[in-house]
């Protein structure tokens, strides 16, 4: 599963999945003071990747959620 992370100062930033055209995106968490995430799903309402911050979700968590819900 394709996996990439960045740490930019203080900010941590994390990215599971891949999704190239998402139907609906849902975001979880607080924006405004940086520990959220981003869950991208397909046209079949399938969530395909998680673009998450500072923690906010576990990689292995996130992994295994994405894996049980693949179509």
């Amino acid at each position: 599963m394709p996996y990439f992370w960045s740490d930019q100062y203080n900010d941590s930033f994390e990215y599971l999945g891949h999704i190239k055209n998402w139907n609906r995106s849902e975001i979880e968490g607080n924006i405004e003071n940086g520990t959220f995430s981003i869950t991208y799903y397909d046209q079949l309402d399938k969530p395909q990747a998680v673009f998450f911050t500072n923690g906010y979700k576990n990689k292995k968590e996130v992994q295994d959620y994405l894996i049980k819900n693949k179509a």
